[in-house]
This record gives C-alpha cells, sequence and structure tokens, in this order.
C-alpha cells in the first residue's frame, strides 16, 4: 500500500452561495498553496449513520467548524433523538435534527434524503458513516455497506449543492490491504472505493457537479466492534482477527470526523484518503501498467 502524507492547512472563510447547475470549478490557487472546494462554515451536512460513533463525532466537528446545520439519518429513533439532544445543547437550538431512514430500502432513504433536502433548503454534504461488521452473516455486509452506499450515492446529485457540494463515503481501511479475517467485508468496502475512484472521476464530477470522495479509516474505536471476533466465519478467522486488532494502531472517533472536514475543504473528486492512528494520508493507488509483468503471450 502507496502512503503519502498531506498537510492540510487551515482556513477561514465566509457564507457563499452555492447553487448553481455548473460543475465545479478549478479553484483558483496561488503558488505554494492548497486548493480549497468548500467551505465548512455555514455550510449544511446530511450524516447517514449519524448516530454511530463515527457519524456523530463527525457531525461533532462540522458544527464545531461552524456549519449552519446537520441532519443525522440512521435506524434507532431512540439513539437519533437522544444524538441530536446533546448537539443541540452543545452547539444551539436547531442546530440538529433527525429523521429514520434504512439505506438498503432505496425508496426509503430516497424519500428521506428529498425530505432533509427541503428541511435544511439546500446540502452541501452527504456523508455515508453507516456500515457493519459481522462476517458470520456476509450477505448483510455487502448489502449495508456497499449497496446501501451506492443506494445513497445515486440519488445524491439530486440533493447536493452544486457546485462544490461533496458526497464523503467512510469507509475502512481493510478493503485496501489483505485482510484475511474477514473477505467479506474488504469486499464491500473495496467495492466502495472502486466506485467513488469510477463515480467521482473527473469526466463524471464536470457532469454532475458533485465531487465524490472516499475516506477509509483504520482502527476506530466504536460499540460495533465489541466482540466482533465472535462474528466471523471460523475459528482460524476469529484468531487472525484477534492478533489484528491487538496489534493495531487505534484512534478515536474524533480523528475521522476532523478528516471529514479537511476533506470537504480540500479533496478533489475520486480521491482516496486514508486516516489512521489520527493522521490523514492521501492514498496514491499506483498505475496497472506500471506494477505488472508478463508472464504468457497467447496467440
Amino acid at each position: 500500500m502507496f502512503r503519502v502524507l498531506t498537510r492540510l492547512k487551515p482556513s477561514f472563510s465566509e457564507c457563499g452561495s452555492r447553487k448553481s447547475s455548473h460543475p465545479p470549478p478549478c479553484p483558483h490557487v496561488e503558488p505554494g498553496e492548497k486548493p480549497q472546494y468548500s467551505k465548512p462554515d455555514c455550510s449544511r451536512a446530511v450524516i447517514i449513520g449519524g448516530t454511530g460513533s463515527v457519524g456523530l463525532a463527525t457531525a461533532t466537528q462540522l458544527l464545531c467548524a461552524k456549519a449552519a446545520k446537520v441532519a443525522l439519518i440512521d435506524t434507532d429513533a431512540c439513539k437519533g433523538k437522544d444524538a441530536v439532544t446533546s448537539l443541540n445543547c452543545s452547539f444551539g437550538k436547531d442546530k440538529a435534527l433527525f429523521l429514520k431512514a434504512d439505506v438498503t430500502n432505496k425508496m426509503d432513504i430516497q424519500d428521506t434524503l428529498r425530505k432533509v433536502r427541503g428541511e435544511l433548503k439546500h446540502v452541501d454534504l452527504i456523508v455515508n458513516a453507516f456500515g457493519i461488521w459481522d462476517e458470520s452473516k456476509w450477505e448483510d455486509e455487502v448489502k449495508v455497506n456497499l449497496l446501501g452506499t451506492l443506494n445513497v450515492n445515486e440519488i445524491a446529485k439530486d440533493i447536493v449543492s452544486q457546485p462544490g457540494g461533496l458526497v464523503l463515503n467512510i469507509t475502512g481501511i481493510q478493503g485496501i490491504e489483505v485482510f484475511t479475517p474477514g473477505p467479506a467485508l474488504a469486499a464491500s468496502f473495496l467495492g466502495v472505493v472502486g466506485f467513488t475512484q469510477s463515480k467521482g472521476h473527473e469526466r463524471n464530477a464536470s457532469a454532475n457537479g458533485v465531487r465524490i470522495v472516499a475516506l477509509c479509516c483504520g482502527l476506530t474505536h466504536s460499540p460495533t466492534l465489541k466482540e466482533v471476533e465472535q462474528r466471523t466465519c471460523c475459528p482460524a478467522m476469529a484468531n487472525d482477527l484477534k492478533n489484528y486488532l491487538n496489534e493495531g494502531c487505534w484512534q478515536q472517533p474524533e480523528a475521522a470526523g476532523k478528516a471529514a472536514v479537511e476533506l470537504l475543504k480540500y479533496a478533489p473528486s475520486g480521491s482516496i484518503w486514508i486516516v489512521e492512528g489520527s493522521q490523514l494520508f492521501h492514498l496514491r493507488l499506483p498505475s496497472l501498467h506500471a506494477f505488472r509483468t508478463l508472464e504468457t503471450q497467447f496467440t
């Protein structure tokens, strides 16, 4: 795996108009500066999986960065109510709202996104922060982690304001490295990465005016990982996973939330990023032609 450490500069910005039918412009950049595509302050964000540890941390970091409002979407209404109450107590009345939806139900999530767009008036950012880890039910992993992400992305261009709007697909680092304890989990995460690269390619971004970016999280403290070794397919995989978790470089959910704010500002469409051990990396995948060796010529 190739990693290039990217140091991202903080910036201060003002509210601005976001509605347009034109593709996202190339930001004007002075020599030595990093291009900035969007601004967290005054932004309005939708966080799907918003009651989970990463989703709630992302909402918190966006509001810390002066976002105007966040909408949380998830399946548990009780957790949603608690999360919204906490955010509104911390950041002010009506800063957060909650809607219930299931990403695996295409009509449900699309109807909910249309509703939340009406509530927020405009949407600058959609964050897909949901996911499950249960290799013993691998069909559910693929359905939620991959198909759920595609369900959201399918309608995103009709929800996110243009230009400069962003869809951030948060997935796991297990999709870009060999992960023996969870092949199906790795497959679903890798699918999100491949989709993001292709759907977010500049040709598509220019056509629909929306950036699509992937953030691959390393091991992040979360209740979803509690006793995850018991949700593998066999004892050998369970042992592999135990070693992986014991030897891993862990981080708090706030690291993913801070990374999301930085990517809203700086990430070009189709780019892949890693947040691991509270460090943000830009992943530049090698060219297919540069890393292949001819073995046989067929005639």
